[in-house]
């Protein structure tokens, strides 16, 4: 018979060797190492791992106030912490409430008011929560293969829930009814803590709170629940340093027109949206309301014509007529005690008179000359000469010229003369400015 050729499953040993030989060749071949294959890829070898290495930890705290921001507006507070991978997960979490009372101080530190996550460039980028000793040993497992850089640690304090007086009477109530009633006394005790916890919620007893449905909701306020959850889903506040949940903002006006809006606010815009009128208030306008008097004029409706006449009717209140009433003397005198004598009344001062006779000249000026001031007017409030000419804009020259010529302040220009400033050396340019501020100065006579 010819010889079949071998096929490729079948072995290349040639056909003079025995079993046992091939058995033996073969058992090499399967027990050779990984190692002495040339074919092995190098990515497969990895090292071992270290036992005990210090870790680099770069703790980021985060507050709930700033947890309420954008994530590229939050700013936190940073700290490091080298820790040893030997460590227990207990150690390690101790470290990180001691970070986050530095960077906080809050009152009361509890690990389950914060939400702890770790990440680690190129090896695990997205963050991780560690909440339990796995986590912290996933953690470690990273930290290990990493050569150089540090394990980043955020901790973002949690939002509290503001907890009202009723929820803390009702939380003493279920402790109570959880707490064992076996012995009378104890009962008693519940008994009169009940009472007392009725007082705190005003005397009335607790009601099981009861879950609307459309159906309870009065057919007259359809409208307006609707309109009051089309006004939240537009105007609704997505600004991290804003307390409010919905707000008046105008896109043009962003950094000027900021309006908070409470559900009395909603309220009444909603009720005002229902008249139908678009001209007095819509989804972007409100209505005019007292409510609404911070905003501009142009961003509310048209005020309505009840509030118009009430307008109307407070201003003719605040203009009232005044009645002025003048006593004679005659008839004041039939009021007067016999026994006083009656005086007559004081003259009136005549204001016609200019200057006293002594001070009639100055530097031989006499008063048919035309003077600075004129006739009919008096001097202004006193004051001195820099003053003067500082507030009415006046040359350096022109102050420096009345100072040289002895003059301290300004009553005394009711006696100079037009002629007398031609002998000070005054040039006609500024005898104008003179003469035109004293016009703005002095005051008119009472005639």
């Amino acid at each position: 018979m010819p010889r079949k050729k071998p096929t490729k499953s079948t072995s290349l040993v040639p056909s003079t060797y025995n079993e046992d030989e091939r058995s033996e060749d073969t058992e090499e071949v399967d027990t050779r190492d990984n190692d002495s294959d040339p074919k092995m890829c190098h990515k497969c070898k990895e090292p071992p791992l270290p036992s005990e290495v210090n870790i680099k930890y770069n703790v980021s705290v985060f507050s709930a106030v700033e947890m309420k921001k954008s994530k590229n507006k939050r700013e936190s507070k940073n700290s490091l912490l080298h820790l040893s991978s030997m460590e227990p997960f207990d150690t390690w979490k101790a470290q990180i409430l001691v970070k986050i009372d530095m960077a906080l101080s809050p009152k009361k530190i509890e690990w389950s008011n914060y939400k702890v996550s770790f990440s680690i460039l190129h090896i695990s980028t997205l963050p991780l929560n560690v909440t339990t000793s796995d986590n912290y040993d996933i953690m470690l497992g990273c930290a290990l293969k990493m050569k150089n850089g540090a394990v980043t640690v955020m901790v973002a304090e949690k939002a509290h829930k503001k907890k009202w007086k009723r929820d803390e009477v009702v939380e003493k109530r279920k402790d109570k009814e959880n707490a064992d009633t076996e012995d009378e006394g104890l009962e008693n005790s519940e008994g009169n803590g009940d009472k007392e916890d009725d007082e705190e919620l005003g005397g009335r007893k607790k009601k099981k709170t009861k879950i609307l449905k459309k159906s309870d909701i009065d057919k007259s306020n359809v409208v307006i629940n609707n309109n009051i959850k089309a006004l939240m889903n537009w105007w609704s506040c997505s600004m991290g340093h804003c307390t409010s949940n919905w707000c008046l903002v105008d896109p043009v006006e962003l950094r000027t027109l900021h309006f908070a809006l409470s559900m009395a606010h909603l309220n009444i815009w909603a009720a005002a949206m229902e008249a139908g009128d678009s001209v007095k208030a819509t989804i972007d306008k409100p209505t005019n309301h007292k409510m609404f008097d911070a905003l501009p004029a142009n961003k509310t409706g048209m005020t309505s014509l009840l509030t118009e006449c009430c307008n109307q009717m407070k201003a003719s209140k605040d203009s009232r007529p005044v009645f002025n009433i003048n006593i004679p003397a005659e008839f004041a005198a039939l009021f007067h005690h016999p026994s006083l004598p009656v005086y007559p009344p004081a003259p009136v001062p005549n204001l016609t008179s200019v200057v006293p006779p002594l001070l009639a000249s100055v530097n031989g000026s006499s008063l048919g000359d035309s003077m600075l001031i004129p006739s009919g007017n008096t001097c202004g409030f006193q004051m001195t000469i820099k003053d003067f000419c500082t507030s009415y804009e006046l040359g350096p020259a022109i102050q420096q010229k009345l100072l040289d010529n002895g003059f301290l302040k300004m009553h005394s220009f009711q006696y100079i003369a037009l002629s007398d400033l031609k002998e000070m050396s005054f040039h006609h340019g500024e005898i104008a400015e003179l003469h035109d501020a004293i016009a703005h100065w002095c005051f008119v006579k009472a005639q």
